[in-house]
């Protein structure tokens, strides 16, 4: 079953979201999906995990961050902002009545984000991030050069077919998010999934949070998988539900 749903943020914007479940009808845990810069709930990989999780036996939240796909906002998520619009999803799918327990995945700056919000939410039972952000700092300054400053001072990016509007926070919020620092506190198991030939976020940058995490944590490194898994899906997928299946419901 899947339906489309509508919830706010702290900022009371709609945010909306896909809601798919089981085809059993009991309690199951739950997993938010986090997309990533300028993504959408419908892109890459995500509808596809989507589905493969409910066939395990979650439910799923797959949603648009604000600016995003058919969510509102006037301009594009920070890191911090996006981590306040993960944090609404999470208190979304919880609410649930079907839901026992809760776990997040997300995909590049939303792979960041879910590692920031778990470092704060203890409540999350297991974190799986794809072609994850280390140093934000770093990756903001490199595509400044991509966007166009208006006379207002606002930034403009033309992406996948729609133009998508930032603010200077864009820039500061990333030098001020420290993931490693964040990754560091996080008491729920991680895994850590990325393509070895990732030419937007190196490889190296996975690695590094992988080693910053306490135990228990994997990695999975996917050879020749590029930034968005082209080709690499299923590698992706498998090693996804098997992490959430072995830390939500086989210890349940």
């Amino acid at each position: 079953m899947e339906l489309d749903v509508v919830f706010r943020n702290k900022e009371q914007q709609k945010l909306i979201g896909t809601l798919s479940y089981p085809e059993s009808t009991g309690p199951c845990p739950g997993i938010v999906i986090c997309h990533g810069f300028t993504g959408n709930r419908d892109g890459h990989f995500y509808p596809a995990l989507s589905q493969a999780l409910n066939a395990a036996g979650f439910a799923v939240l797959r949603f648009d961050c604000r600016h995003c796909g058919r969510s509102e906002g006037k301009v594009h998520s920070t890191y911090k902002t996006m981590v306040d619009d993960l944090d609404a999803a999470i208190a979304f799918l919880e609410k649930q009545e079907r839901v026992t327990q809760l776990g997040v995945c997300g995909h590049s700056m939303g792979g960041t984000s879910v590692i920031m919000a778990a470092a704060h939410d203890f409540d999350l039972k297991a974190v799986v991030t794809f072609a994850a952000v280390a140093y934000p700092g770093k990756s903001v300054a490199k595509k400044r050069d991509e966007f166009t400053k208006q006379d207002d001072g606002t930034y403009v990016l033309e992406k996948h077919g729609r133009t998508f509007f930032f603010d200077e926070s864009f820039f500061t919020d990333g030098e001020a998010t420290k993931p490693l620092e964040a990754v560091a506190r996080l008491e729920a198991p991680l895994l850590v999934i990325h393509g070895t030939d990732d030419d937007r976020i190196s490889l190296d940058q996975g690695k590094q949070l992988f080693l910053t995490a306490k135990l228990p944590k994997s990695i999975k490194m996917i050879e020749g998988a590029n930034h968005v898994f082209t080709d690499h899906y299923n590698p992706l997928i498998t090693s996804t539900v098997r992490f959430f299946k072995t830390w939500m419901l086989e210890k349940e």
